[in-house]
């Protein structure tokens, strides 16, 4: 058990897809796209992302600052459903790279087999930018009180300093 203060963030978890292109089509046209980018997404897991790389560089800085300082005194947990599938665990690793900790009993794996929510984002790079958004909610649905009937909830929120929900 990891005894570190925590800020916790509650919500989303998904892949973003973006798709740039010289000007946003017309219905049947077909164009091809100037770049594809995918990362992770959703509110939640970018917020738990960003806080991780900022908790990353205070604590890298403490540490070359001040030689007696505890470095790594507060961490970052993502509370989320997510699917059960290859798009996930890309997700997940993305997290972890970014210091997330995904150990906590309300990082929820969905049913087997279940598929990952995907927003796809369509970049027109035209005078003025604009964006559509397609978003595919996947089948791995989100947390239900049925995913937390055995969870200590006063273990889970012991060191707990701030909370943060995409809701």
């Amino acid at each position: 058990m990891n005894n570190k203060d925590t800020i916790l963030v509650i919500g989303a978890c998904a892949l973003d897809r973006l798709l740039h292109v010289p000007s946003y089509p017309n219905e049947d046209d077909k164009i091809l796209c100037n770049e594809t980018y995918e990362y992770g997404g959703g509110n939640a897991s970018n917020t738990a992302s960003g806080i991780g790389r900022l908790l990353n560089r205070k604590n890298k800085q403490q540490s070359k600052d001040d030689d007696t300082s505890r470095e790594g005194n507060l961490k970052v947990q993502l509370l989320t459903k997510v699917a059960d599938d290859n798009i996930m665990l890309q997700l997940c690793q993305e997290l972890k790279e970014y210091s997330v900790d995904l150990s906590s009993e309300l990082f929820v794996k969905g049913p087997r087999g279940s598929k990952s929510p995907i927003a796809t984002v369509i970049v027109s790079n035209n005078a003025p930018p604009s964006r559509t958004c397609f978003f595919d909610k996947g089948t791995c649905g989100v947390l239900e009180t049925s995913d937390v009937d055995k969870v200590d909830f006063t273990k889970l929120f012991e060191h707990v300093r701030h909370i943060h929900s995409d809701t």
